[in-house]
């Protein structure tokens, strides 16, 4: 009886994350967008000023899920620009449905990527 609890505890985990995975953004006008919330739930932060170059724009709110339709790869930070913090990447045409944390800004850097 108690490993057909774990079997089932288990299967149900599984479908759990299956769902997660499969969230997909909500419609989005703009090259950049932002959720406040993962699974693109929340209030939806749209940015159209992605380009190429050296930049990096702090955000006035914490995001914990995204979509970029640019074509650039983007480095999302948990810390504003100029201070060291965690980051990573989100390419260009992709999105992602749960951030290892909240992002406080967002970058590019052209002569960074040589």
């Amino acid at each position: 009886m108690k490993i057909a609890r774990v079997l089932v505890a288990t299967a149900l985990m599984a479908t759990a994350g299956t769902a997660t995975a499969s969230a997909t953004p909500a419609p989005c006008n703009y090259r950049f967008c932002l959720w406040e919330n993962q699974n693109f739930t929340g209030t939806m932060f749209g940015h159209n000023n992605i380009g190429g170059g050296n930049w990096c724009a702090d955000l006035w709110y914490d995001t914990r899920s995204g979509a970029n339709y640019s074509t650039v790869d983007l480095t999302l930070s948990d810390k504003p620009c100029g201070q060291a913090g965690r980051s990573f990447f989100l390419k260009a045409n992709s999105d992602r449905a749960a951030f290892p944390f909240a992002v406080r800004s967002h970058s590019h850097c052209d002569t960074c990527r040589r």
